[in-house]
């Protein structure tokens, strides 16, 4: 990023940029890298690249609002690409890829069963969709029934009578 805003800019730092030219500059990049302009701004702050008072004005822009000011900048640089990305959406989902990896993970011990579960969950899939069922093991179960039924855990209770 830095090398980028440097090339753009020849300085590191965007504090003296203009509001204007930098949402040009994000929108540019959102479409060439195909990054939400959130991540842009808050890459750009991490890097320390803008000032507090810039990082707000920034966040306050609705980038997906299709009459605002950011909208106008970003379909006159590439129109496809902007309002694919730009659009609101309720899907959720990732590349296989990704999907392999995270069973690769499991499967590598890397994660546990739990957080198997719950990061497929994130995209509306389970481990059982992949051939893993989880079941609980026999002497959980029974271990579990004698707890609930009293049968454990009293050997060293004393008597109350």
């Amino acid at each position: 990023m830095r090398k980028t805003i440097i090339n753009e800019f020849k300085t590191p730092s965007l504090r003296t940029i203009p509001h204007k030219n930098l949402l040009r500059f994000i929108a540019r990049l959102q479409c060439i890298w195909w990054l939400p302009y959130r991540a842009i701004v808050k890459r750009f702050e991490e890097i320390d690249a803008i000032r507090d008072g810039q990082v707000q004005e920034l966040y306050r822009v609705d980038e997906r609002d299709p009459l605002g000011e950011y909208a106008r900048m970003g379909m006159a640089i590439d129109d496809v690409t902007f309002t694919m990305l730009n659009k609101v959406t309720r899907a959720t989902g990732t590349s296989q890829s990704s999907i392999e990896l995270i069973i690769r993970n499991y499967e590598d011990n890397l994660i546990d069963e739990d957080k198997f579960a719950d990061i497929l969950g994130l995209f509306g899939k389970s481990p059982g969709d992949f051939g893993y069922d989880f079941g609980v093991d026999r002497e959980d179960i029974e271990e579990l029934s004698a707890l609930f039924s009293g049968e454990a855990g009293n050997e060293d209770q004393p008597d109350c009578e």
